[in-house]
């Protein structure tokens, strides 16, 4: 327990209490599943650690800190069917022989017919983030090749739309059928753009939503089809301790779908302009187009009525006016 304080052991203890109780469960079991990893590490492991590091999925966090309390792994309690989706995804990462996706699974166990705790290799938070390593990730990921026999139908919809995210993954982002999927994204944008300053925006990009219809069977399939993350953005993004290399986190929303969507909803969340992602890429023509389009959609996804303004200018505004000035060109 060196270098970890009294109070982080204090509140650690507090915590599991409080989790064991949410769950219905004695204490000392919920220690003996998160114990019960530490002999699976490559170093010893001395203790316990309750971390706050948000997310939705997550009903509780603890690092398995060694000697000098550095940390070795991170253990995750969150749904059972997550949990099973996104350690099924860090197998088939491990018996493909790779490293460079993922942390490593460590471990996943079933606490009761709704939880599990899914145990990672620790990754730490970039510093700086170099958008070039992320560009890098992003590559992996999307060409990472699941077992052969794998039914990414079924995979798919394992995800329920019960989130907004969810709901762009199983309508958009996987969607294979042309007509349903013009159907959820004329449903979609009338939602987002239907009311306030927003209201506006809609007849500007009906050229480019028409075009990204009519586009839409000539994406699917190599090489613009593949794995995505589902929650692509800069939390999710670590950084391997001793090879530095990029690695994904919280994949429990993967799913086999347009590629592009990852990046997209990347820039769509963080302080990037249309001109920085298009420049980061290199993206141009058609594939551009796409892009953006998923830049907007992305954006409208997470837009918050406090930050209406902010959003419209920095964002929305943006890609609107973007997506104009292509399609007028195109239409010239």
């Amino acid at each position: 327990m060196a270098n970890v304080s009294w109070w982080q052991r204090a509140y650690t203890v507090f915590k599991l209490r409080v989790i064991a109780a949410r769950l219905g469960m004695p204490i000392d079991e919920l220690k003996e599943a998160l114990y019960r990893v530490h002999p699976l590490l490559d170093e010893p492991s001395v203790s316990l650690c309750f971390r706050n590091l948000g997310g939705k999925n997550n009903l509780g966090m603890f690092l398995h800190l060694g000697h000098s309390a550095k940390p070795l792994a991170i253990s995750k309690l969150m749904d059972r069917s997550m949990a099973q989706r996104e350690y099924r995804l860090l197998q088939w990462q491990s018996n493909a022989g790779a490293d460079d996706i993922a942390p490593a699974a460590v471990d996943c166990r079933e606490l009761s017919e709704d939880v599990s705790v899914l145990t990672t290799r620790f990754a730490a938070t970039p510093a700086p983030f170099e958008v070039e390593h992320m560009l890098q990730l992003h590559q992996r990921l999307s060409s990472f090749h699941a077992p052969a026999n794998t039914d990414w139908s079924s995979v798919n919809r394992e995800l329920k739309p019960t989130t907004p995210i969810k709901a762009l993954l199983c309508g958009f982002v996987t969607e294979t059928d042309q007509t349903r999927m013009a159907q959820f994204l004329d449903k979609y944008l009338s939602q987002q753009l239907s009311y306030g300053e927003r209201a506006a925006i809609r007849p500007s990009i009906e050229p480019a939503m028409a075009w990204l219809v009519a586009y839409w069977p000539m994406l699917q399939g190599a090489p613009h089809w593949g794995l995505v993350h589902g929650d692509f953005k800069r939390q999710n993004i670590l950084q391997d301790g001793h090879s530095g290399t990029y690695l994904g986190i919280d994949l429990e929303y993967y799913c086999h779908g347009l590629r592009v969507w990852d990046l997209a909803f990347f820039y769509s969340r963080g302080n990037y302009t249309v001109a920085d992602m298009l420049q980061h890429t290199g993206y141009s023509g058609e594939l551009a187009n796409v892009l953006v389009c998923c830049y907007l959609i992305a954006s409208l996804s997470h837009y918050k009525q406090k930050r209406e303004p902010q959003q419209l200018a920095t964002r929305i505004e943006p890609a609107a006016d973007w997506l104009q000035q292509a399609f007028s060109n195109t239409a010239a």
